[in-house]
């Protein structure tokens, strides 16, 4: 069995020059990378260690600055917003207390405690119950949509970011400076990655 991609620096770099290029808004937007304190408030919030993968995620950025419509050109792409540690723990906390109070006998079924959210206000989550080096899974908490309340849609971020990388190299995703927004060309992405509704 092939080993599963995780996600690096190069791939990182790659995907900011590609929105670079671009001229996304989102790349000014971007904050400094996370700080020792902020990666164990994570840390603290989950009661476990973070894997290699999302620390390496909020080592490249803490986040993207966004407030209210700015939102709308503050995503990597055409639909993902990417939380800070900060937000990550307070989206993860409210939906956790949504969660308990919805499902009392059973709260993982709708938000684990392993669960942090990483970007779109909370309806992408990674799963941080594995082992340090092991792939993180992507999962799809949008329960308007989700196959089940944390599906996997993607078995690492380094497999995530890749996919990112792709569609703005085949111009599935291009920014359009004149209308000031992205547009998706949907030929131009594979139905299963359109499904896991990530690209």
């Amino acid at each position: 069995m092939a080993e599963l991609e995780r996600l690096n620096i190069d791939q990182l770099a790659e995907l900011e020059r590609l929105l670079t290029r671009q001229r996304a808004p989102v790349v000014p937007r971007f904050q400094p990378p996370a700080s020792d304190e902020a990666l164990a408030a994570v840390e603290s919030y989950l009661g476990t260690s973070l894997p290699d993968e999302l620390r390496e995620w909020w080592r490249w950025h803490d986040g993207i600055d966004g407030k209210g419509d700015e939102m709308v050109q503050a995503s990597i792409g055409p639909i993902f917003f990417a939380l800070s540690t900060t937000d990550a723990v307070k989206n993860s906390r409210e939906l956790r207390a949504g969660a308990e109070e919805d499902a009392p006998e059973d709260p993982d079924s709708l938000w684990a405690s392993s669960w942090i959210a990483i970007g779109s206000q909370g309806r992408v989550a990674c799963e941080c119950s594995i082992p340090a080096n092991a792939p993180v899974p992507v999962l799809d908490v949008d329960y308007h949509k989700a196959a089940y309340p944390g599906a996997v849609v993607c078995h690492s971020l380094g497999k995530m970011v890749r996919w990112w990388i792709e569609a703005l190299e085949s111009g599935a995703w291009r920014y359009d400076q004149e209308r000031n927004r992205w547009e998706r060309i949907y030929e131009l992405i594979p139905p299963e990655r359109d499904q896991a509704g990530l690209v």
